[in-house]
């Protein structure tokens, strides 16, 4: 019957030979001593392998005596005879494991830097201290295997060997990685262009060396997980899921370590805290999680089930080192983790970007990334937001419209009115404003009936209890009905982050997490702009095409780029719903001869007249503002064809002598263009111009009252000279005179001056000769193209004197 631990030895090395060698101490429950030189030199060779010893020993550890296999200290005292008759015994071997699993939160329990679940209490750490007292004097430690020597104990246990005529397909699989790394180095850590990391790759096969690198070096640190075995347990339930689901990826990578199966799921979660499944289903791998929700939305995500490696990868690299200053993993080996040969990088990084902002365990700090086991401030604002959109959209709507309001740029507008509680509101002038309505007030298309068209009529037709004037001058914008819920989607999510960065000291957040929920809120901000301008891309038109008829809206998509205001303003020029310049051509053949011709026909009309029409009435255009039109009257008596497409102008009408008062043929200034100026038809002018000419005519060297009597000479600077006192003015036979233009404004200076000089001295009976000169200075000097088409056109237009000149 053996008792203690060296009885066991004794009878194992020589039988009853060896124990009867230390019987006496085996019975008494003390230390053998110099038995065991005895022993040692009797069996020699021989080989002692001792595994658990301080799980033995720790079980002695207060018992003083009361078990038959001896007290703590003569187990020390053996440990000591034990080592000291191995040295001295040529030929025996003695081989001891120890824990050696670091584990620095435990150190300060246990005083012995190992794992406190491996040593099992204070009886186990004193066991550990004494025995390592003990073996520290004459050991030779083996450290545990390394990652290199663990893809090779993996292989040689999960794997058959591999078939020599395969080789050639694992060299050409890592080499293919290997290149995939170098071709796109930015994308990936720095190891990975080394030369050396081809050899890894080979040496690792089929497994990618960086799921063993997070195994044995992340994994390792935690105190349930044993460094091999544990990556043997765990690999082997891998391999088994992959293998089962006929996996055909070219290594087993980080991200395709299937957290969906069960046993490997387990098997992790055996070595972390419960609270860690919360996590996993939640966030990584579980029924319905986030990543199985990103995959199916996004079809560039789904096609690779891009989301799911990438937790999968940040989990594995992150849920180790959760309480270590130096959490998480960096971008870098995420993509690290999850690409393969011919798919996108871009892909995984679409992926961890939506997952930072949907998970509500991820976090992200710099560049790091990992899995907490409390909700993270990305969970507090969309759990913020989602009751946002479960209540009153009251709130949300508000957001909406501070954000239109905080657009400045109007473009060609003169005013911006965003969702006006009445039509009070809007003032009624005649400037062009834009209403943009409420959220509420969608617009949904192809419908007579949407809450958008309610609300432009109510504003269009009244301005609160009275009519609207200037109704003319309204445009309103309205939101597409098919866009409402994600603009507000977008609301709800600014002012959750908003909010969370307000109550950041109620929840309690970290300077991580505050700085993040910032820039979170930044983000929220610019996607509510950028939704306002996908959502609100409906401007409704007044229109009216019979001036009898009913007033309706022309719905007209407004898209592009720019403030709300702004780009609805340009979409509006481009189809010709606001005017910024308004040619007298076609404000003659449009308006004057079109649906104010009742006005037109009576002979004249004044600015202010017409303006007070184009401001009022849907059926006519819309012009920018008043000034479009005063340049518009300004260039009405000018250009060769004025009394065909064009007007003059007069200053009044004297009904009793019905004639035009300052009547006007020609050019004016700006300054002459007033309210109380009349626009007057052609055929008036010019008869009154030819009236006057008879009249000049038939009273020689009698001038007509300046103030009754418009001389179309004299508007346009010719005058007669006068003679001798008492003769008749001796009359010029010749005319001469130069002008510099304007090349910007070439043809309407050069009309001008062809309309009323070189046509008023055809129209006198004069022979006519015009010569134009041409003179250019360039500082650059000119480029041989230009020199030549410009000689080459010169003279087939028959210049005279032509050439080009150094200085």
């Amino acid at each position: 019957e053996v008792s203690t631990l060296w009885g066991e030895l004794a009878w194992q090395l020589l039988g009853k030979d060896g124990y009867a060698l230390v019987e006496g101490a085996d019975k008494s429950g003390t230390s053998p001593g110099a038995a065991l030189a005895e022993l040692f030199v009797a069996c020699s060779p021989c080989l002692v392998l001792i595994d658990e010893w301080v799980a033995y020993a720790r079980q002695l550890y207060g018992a003083d005596g009361r078990l038959a296999g001896g007290t703590f200290d003569a187990h020390g005292s053996f440990a000591q005879a034990l080592t000291e008759a191995a040295r001295a015994t040529p030929g025996a071997l003695l081989v001891v494991s120890l824990p050696a699993s670091v584990n620095p939160d435990a150190e300060g329990e246990t005083g012995s830097g190992s794992s406190s679940i491996e040593l099992g209490g204070p009886g186990g750490a004193e066991a550990l201290r004494r025995l390592r007292a003990v073996m520290g004097r004459i050991e030779s430690s083996w450290r545990p295997a390394s990652v290199e020597e663990g893809f090779e104990i993996v292989r040689r246990r999960l794997f058959q060997p591999l078939d020599p005529a395969r080789l050639a397909d694992r060299d050409a699989t890592a080499r293919a990685f290997a290149d995939y790394y170098r071709s796109q180095a930015a994308e990936f850590p720095n190891e990975c262009r080394a030369p050396d990391y081809e050899r890894r790759l080979r040496a690792a096969y089929p497994v990618h060396p960086e799921l063993f690198d997070r195994l044995y070096r992340d994994w390792s640190s935690l105190e349930r997980f044993q460094r091999t075995r544990g990556v043997l347990r765990l690999m082997a339930q891998v391999v088994g899921s992959l293998w089962n689901s006929q996996d055909r990826s070219p290594l087993v990578l980080p991200g395709s370590v299937p957290l969906d199966d069960a046993a490997v799921a387990t098997e992790l979660a055996r070595n972390l805290d419960d609270s860690w499944k919360a996590v996993m289903d939640a966030d990584v791998d579980g029924p319905g999680s986030v990543p199985d929700q990103l995959d199916a939305l996004f079809q560039n995500l789904g096609r690779y089930r891009a989301a799911h490696k990438v937790a999968r990868t940040v989990f594995l690299g992150s849920a180790p080192s959760v309480h270590s200053p130096h959490r998480g993993v960096v971008a870098a080996r995420v993509r690290l983790g999850c690409a393969a040969p011919g798919e996108a990088v871009a892909t995984y990084a679409d992926a961890l970007a939506r997952l930072t902002d949907k998970a509500g365990y991820l976090y992200l700090e710099g560049e790091r990334y990992w899995y907490g086991l409390t909700q993270s401030v990305s969970r507090v604002a969309r759990e913020r937001a989602e009751r946002l959109m479960a209540g009153d959209p009251a709130e949300l709507d508000q957001r909406i419209c501070a954000a239109v309001r905080g657009q400045r740029d109007r473009g060609d507008l003169a005013g911006v009115h965003v969702a006006p509680p009445s039509s009070a509101d809007v003032d009624d002038d005649d400037r062009v404003r834009l209403v943009v309505l409420s959220p509420g007030d969608a617009y949904v298309p192809k419908s007579d009936d949407s809450p958008a068209l309610s609300a432009s009529r109510d504003i269009l037709e009244h301005r609160g209890t009275s009519q609207r004037h200037y109704r003319n001058m309204v445009v309103l914008l309205a939101v597409d009905q098919r866009r409402l819920d994600d603009l507000r989607q977008g609301a709800a999510e600014a002012l959750a982050w908003q909010w969370v960065v307000d109550e950041a000291p109620a929840l309690d957040l970290g300077g991580q997490q505050e700085a993040q929920a910032a820039k979170k809120a930044e983000e929220a901000d610019q996607t509510l702009v950028r939704r306002l301008g996908e959502a609100y891309t409906w401007a409704l038109v007044p229109a009216q095409p019979d001036p009898t008829g009913p007033v309706a809206f022309d719905p007209m998509r407004v898209e592009g780029a720019g403030d709300l205001a702004a780009r609805t303003a340009r979409r509006l020029v481009e189809k010709g719903h606001l005017n910024p310049v308004y040619a007298p051509s076609v404000l003659r053949k449009v308006v004057l001869e079109g649906p104010l011709s009742a006005l037109w026909e009576r002979g004249h009309i004044s600015v202010d007249e017409l303006w007070d029409a184009l401001a009022r009435y849907p059926y006519l255009p819309r012009l920018k503002d008043r000034e479009v039109l005063r340049r518009s009257v300004e260039t009405g008596p000018a250009g060769f064809a004025w009394e065909a497409e064009g007007f003059a102008l007069a200053d009044g009408y004297d009904e009793a002598s019905r004639r035009y008062l300052g009547l006007v043929v020609g050019p004016v200034s700006s300054a002459s263009v007033i309210g109380s100026t009349l626009l007057v038809r052609p055929e008036l002018a010019v008869a009154q111009a030819e009236a006057d000419r008879a009249a000049a005519a038939a009273s020689p060297g009698v001038g007509a009252d300046a103030g009754a009597v418009s001389d179309p000479i004299a508007a346009v600077g010719v005058r007669p000279v006068a003679g001798a006192t008492g003769t008749e003015p001796a009359r010029p036979k010749r005319f001469h005179g130069s002008v510099v233009l304007r090349s910007e404004r070439l043809s309407l200076e050069f009309g001008r001056v062809v309309q009323e000089v070189v046509q008023r001295l055809a129209d006198a009976g004069a022979g006519v000769e015009v010569t134009v000169e041409v003179s250019a200075t360039s500082r650059e000097g000119f480029e041989e193209p230009a020199v030549r088409t410009v000689t080459e056109n010169a003279r087939t237009l028959r210049f005279r004197d032509l050439g080009f000149e150094d200085e």
